[in-house]
């Protein structure tokens, strides 16, 4: 450890030297699922996407938009297995109404109360998120965390 600090402290003017830990507060344990995205499967690959979009880092004003577009592109990916949309509105079910008559017919909340349907509508749930990493649609199981 002190030969690690006594080289920090020799180089501190060429390299920016950080210390990530820090002892006085307590380690968070996040509950949010960890996501898998082609995004950060690697450097290229971050490289790549944040070239093609023009995402840039260099002031204060870009990184938060190039941020907010790389967590609006990782949310895409996450759920672009889903099939279940409301035929209304097309928004993304996770609950909403299903008819019993008419093959795949689905609508979300909103529009189930304000256009309603002509045949009986039964609540549904088309997504769980099981937290202990994975996701659940309809019967299939897709895995949030990759497999060891």
């Amino acid at each position: 450890n002190q030969k690690i600090f006594s080289l920090m402290e020799k180089y501190k003017e060429v390299f920016f030297v950080l210390k990530l830990n820090i002892d006085s507060v307590p380690f968070t344990l996040d509950p949010n699922p960890a996501l898998t995205s082609d995004l950060m499967d690697g450097r290229s690959g971050f490289l790549t996407m944040c070239r093609d979009n023009h995402w840039e880092f260099s002031s204060r004003r870009q990184a938060y938009y190039s941020t907010k577009a790389m967590l609006f592109v990782v949310h895409q990916q996450m759920f672009n297995f889903i099939e279940f949309t409301c035929d209304r509105c097309r928004a993304v079910l996770c609950k909403g109404y299903n008819c019993e008559s008419c093959k795949d017919y689905d609508l979300c909340y909103i529009c189930h109360i304000r256009f309603g349907h002509k045949h009986t509508m039964n609540e549904k749930t088309f997504i769980t998120f099981d937290l202990s990493a994975s996701v659940t649609t309809g019967s299939s199981k897709i895995p949030l965390l990759p497999s060891e």
